[in-house]
């Protein structure tokens, strides 16, 4: 079942307007939980494998666990993040490793959390958007279906006579 979830999770990643929004939802959780862990004093390697743990998105929930495994071998995030750029956008990752050579990675994580919040936000107040034409090619099929079928038996009626 997993296996299934994982995929449908991955092919979301590939949709155009859903896949943005899904990143944007990920990398929001992912910079605001990692930097509320490192700013109370948690080590980078618990934060990472907390925050993978509490994602619902199975994708980004290994690649997170794969990172941790990397921390801990004594490599950068943003290294680990720099292979995978389709997952992470390159200004996150830009962010991450400005952040780690300099010693201001809390902040960074925060600043990111603030933008990507603010992405999300900008994505959802569009998807009225951009589902307000297909509700209404869904609803004009479904009245000319019901005029179809109340019409069609009056004309077959009216043609016996």
């Amino acid at each position: 079942m997993d296996k299934m979830r994982f995929s449908i999770q991955w092919l979301v990643l590939k949709i155009p307007f859903f896949g943005k929004l899904t990143r944007d939802v990920n990398m929001f959780n992912f910079s605001r939980n990692v930097g509320v862990l490192l700013k109370s004093g948690v080590k980078i390697i618990d934060s990472l494998s907390i925050t993978a743990n509490s994602f619902t998105n199975l994708v980004y929930r290994r690649e997170l666990q794969a990172a941790a495994e990397m921390v801990k071998k004594g490599e950068q995030i943003s290294k680990y993040l720099k292979n995978h750029l389709k997952l992470f956008p390159a200004m996150f990752v830009n962010m991450i490793e400005i952040g780690e050579n300099t010693g201001n990675l809390v902040d960074n994580l925060f600043y990111l959390s603030e933008y990507y919040e603010g992405e999300v936000d900008e994505a959802v107040k569009n998807l009225g958007v951009i589902l307000e034409p297909v509700l209404l090619i869904f609803i004009g099929l479904i009245v000319g279906f019901i005029a179809l079928s109340v019409i069609t038996p009056i004309y077959q009626s009216s043609q016996g006579f």
